[in-house]
């Protein structure tokens, strides 16, 4: 699920469903334009900051003229209207939503136009790369199952074709509902 991260209105979707994407491939880009105008007036709050720190700067630290508080407050005024710019300048980046791993786009969740909040899910993205299988084995194994060993995996519809792959993960509790634990391995990329 690849979620927004800024609240927008969705103005254009790149891809299609079941299309394939590249890492960092724009997918799903959100209206900036707002944000656009908030990076100008900050720009201009920041650079307004910055040569009244420097003034006071210099007239403190060169002719002793002004006081210590004054020089402060310009200084910290500077370095938050700093701090806000860039933040305004990360959601920008944010605006366009772009695949963090290769994949085909499986669900388009939001139609173009509609409103996204921070965390609402816009695309469901399956990976082409690596594919990780989560299994809870019984606790009574718990002694005899190792990070390293072989296991074999096979799927409903072909079991036939059963994969030999090793646990990269054991977990270290038993899930007290069902008397499990966790195993994950990775199937083989051929």
């Amino acid at each position: 699920m690849i979620s927004a991260e800024v609240n927008g209105r969705v103005i254009d979707y790149k891809v299609k469903e079941g299309e394939s994407v590249r890492k960092g491939q724009t997918i799903v880009k959100i209206d900036d334009s707002k944000l656009k105008q908030e990076r100008a007036r900050l720009e201009a709050m920041t650079s307004q900051a910055k040569e009244q720190f420097e003034r006071l700067k210099k007239v403190y630290e060169e002719d002793g003229i002004g006081s210590e508080l004054d020089y402060l407050n310009a200084k910290y005024a500077y370095e938050q209207s700093k701090s806000s710019l860039e933040s305004v300048k990360v959601d920008l980046e944010n605006t366009s939503i772009k695949a963090p791993f290769n994949g085909e786009v499986e669900t388009i969740m939001v139609e173009q136009g509609e409103m996204v909040n921070m965390g609402v899910p816009v695309v469901r993205l399956i990976g082409s790369d690596a594919y990780k299988i989560t299994a809870g084995v019984p606790a009574r194994y718990a002694d005899a199952i190792n990070l390293g060993d072989q296991v074999e995996v096979w799927f409903d519809t072909q079991v036939r074709d059963t994969i030999k792959t090793a646990i990269n993960y054991v977990g270290g509790s038993i899930d007290p509902q069902n008397r499990t634990f966790r195993i994950e391995t990775t199937l083989p990329q051929d």
